[in-house]
């Protein structure tokens, strides 16, 4: 018991340390959307009447997840409550959901060989090194730093928090045997954690199989009790489809029509590749990665990396096997845990990188809960080596090999904290941020978009115009950065070249707009673009630009037809060109749309008199 304290001492020193840096990192991306400009986390209303949140002014995207993530807003509610907009309030709620995940993996280990099947295995020490080595890789591995340090992403660090808890106390719960209410309370708090995980992300639909998955493995009984204890756990996987049924016909899960399931999830066989060279090998992490859309299973790319899976699958399944076979002796017990591993994996992993497409086909922070199966992994292993002995009677080489391998695993903690702390780094301000990213995806628009951005907000407008610039050229239809482009042509006095991006961003709403799945996909609102083609008739028409200036008017009236000041400005060009009448009948339209409507009801008096001369 001394040495599991001291280990779990050592487990949150490691992880302080290493995310001692990333106590004062900026929102970034997706946390603007939803924590800054989100007034569903501004107080704690709308958690007590979530029907209140369509009145407001919430992005839609957000609208949806908060019914679905309820606990992973509230715990943004929470923070805001206490900090405001100073992120270090965040960052330390972040870390420490971090290392209490890292301390659940200790105890799942240390739970799990002792249950039935692990815990004849011979050898002094063994649960300890096992729990040790899984819970030090997860707690200081880089591929964790998105999870932890990008603050929106809590959702997947907090689901798997309760994810683990509700795995933690079932393992306890079929632990306990003598005391029935423990046991029963344990197990009552299995079935709330896994509930909570589910409402806090999607993520966390695979738990009842993984629950499933551990008692079958690793402990026995009767199986019809068996299943009758885990019928309320396997229930609890009703409780993410019935959620989103209750959302309501308008729920989407971030999902991207411009790709097929199909090649998705070819793709995703690259992908899940590129997820265990992290784990095993964490260079040239990325933040936006330029990852590549595969469309054929012919591609070798695709071909060799299925293979791959399929090995280690493959593996699994033979570790599984040989575990039968008692008399290959107790070593082959662990390979059970390796199987478990693996499979732990390809389970979890399974939600986000299998047939339901998301827009960005690659994120680290995904590989949060699916990378437990790794740690479980390399912890097993590290079991295999510290339980086989050279020589039964050669005491001394054993513990010399055990010394080694210590050394080894702490050389490997001590490589990765500082890869980690160096990532961490990375992320101290967007600037930083996102150059690294435009060094690593030069060739894709977003990361040269919002590294113009940032520029921008320090006042360095030709290196802002240069990236808005290549990330127009690299993407011809990125409204956003045509947008960004001609606001800071706008600013510097440049009209023409000011008229021309916004154009182009228009060029590419109004198509857009044609498709109502993609204009939602996209966040397009037609009132918005409505306002777009105001604008720039108005700056025409100012110029003396009439017919060009009349035409974006127009647009704008057919996109939103209850805009009155594009009729009055229609209204104006025709009293300037000298249709009077059409004049007249523009302004009436504008007041019936708005009887109060002064400048339309002055204008009209105008044109009127001018009529009458």
């Amino acid at each position: 018991m001394r040495n599991r304290v001291i280990h779990q001492f050592l487990i949150v020193v490691i992880g302080l340390i290493v995310y001692s840096n990333a106590l004062s990192v900026p929102f970034v991306l997706d946390d603007d959307v939803n924590i800054v400009q989100n007034p569903l986390v501004k107080g704690f209303n709308y958690f007590l009447d979530p029907s209140a949140i369509n009145a407001t002014n919430a992005d839609d995207s957000v609208k949806d997840f908060f019914r679905t993530r309820l606990i992973g807003y509230l715990s943004f509610a929470i923070n805001y409550s206490l900090n405001g907009y100073d992120v270090t309030g965040y960052h330390i709620f972040n870390i420490m959901i971090h290392i209490i995940n890292a301390l659940l993996v200790f105890w799942f280990m240390t739970l799990l060989l002792r249950s039935p099947y692990l815990s004849s295995i011979e050898g002094q020490g063994v649960p300890e090194v096992v729990a040790l080595t899984s819970a030090l890789l997860f707690v200081c591995h880089p591929i964790q730093t998105q999870a932890v340090t990008y603050i929106v992403q809590r959702f997947a660090s907090l689901a798997t928090l309760f994810y683990l808890l509700s795995v933690v106390t079932y393992v306890w719960s079929r632990l306990v045997l003598s005391n029935a209410t423990k046991r029963y309370a344990l197990y009552a708090v299995s079935i709330i954690a896994a509930i909570c995980a589910m409402r806090t992300k999607e993520i966390s639909f695979t738990l009842p199989v993984m629950i499933v998955a551990v008692d079958f493995l690793f402990f026995t009984g009767d199986v019809k009790k068996r299943l009758i204890y885990l019928v309320p756990i396997l229930l609890t996987i009703l409780v993410i489809p019935l959620t989103i049924l209750t959302a309501g016909n308008s729920f989407n899960l971030a999902t991207s029509e411009g790709i097929s399931r199909w090649d998705y999830l070819l793709t995703q066989f690259r992908v899940i590749v590129t997820y265990i060279r992290l784990l095993c090998l964490p260079v040239a992490q990325n933040l936006d990665y330029d990852y590549p859309v595969y469309r054929s299973l012919s591609e070798p790319a695709v071909a060799l990396s299925l293979l791959f899976l399929l090995a280690i699958i493959g593996l699994a399944v033979y570790l599984y096997y040989i575990s039968f076979k008692e008399e290959r002796g107790k070593r082959h017990r662990t390979g059970r845990l390796v199987a478990f591993g693996i499979a732990w994996f390809f389970v979890t992993i399974s939600v986000e990188s299998s047939i339901v497409p998301i827009e960005d086909v690659i994120f680290e922070h995904r590989v949060y809960l699916p990378g437990i199966g790794f740690f479980i992994v390399l912890g097993a292993v590290t079991g295999m080596f510290w339980i086989h002995r050279a020589g039964v009677n050669d005491h001394l080489q054993w513990r010399g090999r055990r010394m080694v391998l210590l050394s080894v695993i702490a050389c490997v903690v001590l490589v990765l904290s500082v890869a980690a702390y160096h990532r961490n780094g990375v992320w101290r301000d967007n600037l930083t941020l996102w150059k690294d990213a435009v060094e690593k995806s030069p060739k894709k628009a977003r990361p040269h978009n919002n590294l113009g951005m940032y520029y921008e907000r320090q006042g360095d407008m030709h290196e802002a115009i240069e990236h808005y610039k290549t990330a127009t050229v690299l993407k011809p239809d990125y409204v956003v950065a045509h947008m960004n482009l001609g606001r800071v042509y706008a600013m510097q006095g440049l009209t023409t070249e000011y008229l021309n991006e916004v154009q182009m961003a228009l060029k590419s709403y109004d198509e857009i707009l044609k498709d109502p799945r993609a204009a939602k996909r996209h966040k397009v609102d037609a009132v918005d673009v409505a306002g777009m083609h105001y604008a720039i008739g108005g700056k025409l028409a100012r110029q003396g630009i009439y017919d060009k200036a009349a035409a974006e008017l127009q647009a704008a009236i057919r996109l939103n037809p209850n805009l009155v000041e594009a009729y009055v400005d229609m209204g104006n060009i025709y009293a300037i060109t000298g249709n009077i009448a059409e004049a007249i009948n523009q302004y009436q339209m504008a007041l019936q749309i708005n009887p109060n409507a002064a400048e339309a009801r002055n204008n009209l008096d105008i044109v009127r008199r001018q009529q009458t001369r």
